[in-house]
């Protein structure tokens, strides 16, 4: 999305819309964007620059890191802002201040229950105390702990 500094009146501008850019480029890791970008930004412009605050977002599919099934969620940026100086001439292009607090935003591991609002079928496989559900920990400590196959190992000289 580039800009003009003649489309910016003094008092400011609201731009809102949707934009069809590929900011997630095929083949970086697990995730794919589905859908366009929306946005909602109040800009204003000086001598020095342009600046920019509002909303972003993107739908994008993912890889479940416990089920490894793909599914769709909406990747929110509530609070995005920007400043950037006036690139050549009087033209900035937004586009890469985007891809970067999307990137930023993204979750480290995917969980489709969690992400997506979806029911994994993997999410039993990991110990509460793993999947971050604390009210169930004490349950995993006493009886299913994820260290008793180890406990029960019978080493020998260091070895197993």
């Amino acid at each position: 999305m580039k800009i003009h500094k003649n489309q910016i009146p003094q008092e400011g501008l609201i731009l809102e819309g949707e934009l069809e850019v590929e900011l997630l480029k095929p083949g970086e890791g697990i995730l794919r964007q589905t859908g366009p970008l929306r946005y909602c930004l109040d800009c204003g412009a000086n001598n020095d620059g342009f600046w920019a605050l509002g909303s972003l977002s993107l739908p994008v599919e993912f890889e479940c890191v416990r089920c490894l099934d793909s599914f769709v969620t909406e990747i929110h940026v509530p609070n995005f802002v920007t400043q950037l100086p006036w690139e050549t001439g009087d033209l900035v292009d937004l586009t890469l201040a985007f891809r970067e607090d999307i990137f930023l935003i993204l979750p480290n591991y995917p969980d489709c229950q969690r992400d997506g609002g979806l029911e994994c079928p993997g999410f039993g496989t990991l110990p509460p105390v793993a999947t971050g559900n604390l009210e169930a920990s004490g349950k995993v400590l006493s009886g299913n702990s994820p260290w008793k196959r180890l406990d029960a190992l019978k080493l020998k000289n260091g070895k197993a």
